[in-house]
């Protein structure tokens, strides 16, 4: 089972492969704080993660397409392979 420093491993090289082709990108490490800077900016995409414990990648999906915008924001919801104990 990989540990938190391997999913912020996966986060930090997603957002530096998604940087290097010219987009701005913003790292958060839970659905609240996704929830929190899509109010405060406008966000064109989302990559949340379905396998997290406490708020999984489908519960901010949901709230996202509810918020000013949000239906307009693309969504990718990927698994980490973390379960929960």
């Amino acid at each position: 089972m990989p540990g938190p420093s391997r999913r912020c491993g996966v986060r930090l090289w997603l957002a530096v492969l998604i940087g290097a082709q010219g987009y701005q990108v913003r790292v958060v490490g839970d659905g609240d704080a996704g929830l929190r800077l899509a109010v405060q900016e406008p966000v064109d995409a989302f990559i949340l993660d379905i396998g997290l414990p406490g708020m999984d990648g489908y519960e901010p999906a949901r709230r996202l397409r509810a918020t000013p915008g949000g239906h307009a924001a693309k969504l990718m919801l990927r698994h980490s392979c973390h379960r929960q104990k």
